[in-house]
């Protein structure tokens, strides 16, 4: 549910999975991983 959330809120503000992980200062790899299963760091 939380990556569902994360990926809704990304596309209506037109970000990539690589421009969200820049803003939050984490890799890309961390916004993919919260797409596939919630884990790591919390970003509420």
């Amino acid at each position: 549910m939380l990556g569902e959330n994360i990926r809704k809120l990304r596309e209506a503000r037109r970000l990539s999975q690589t421009e969200l992980a820049k803003t939050l200062s984490v890799s890309k790899q961390s916004v993919s991983n919260w797409k596939i299963k919630t884990k790591g760091r919390n970003v509420l």
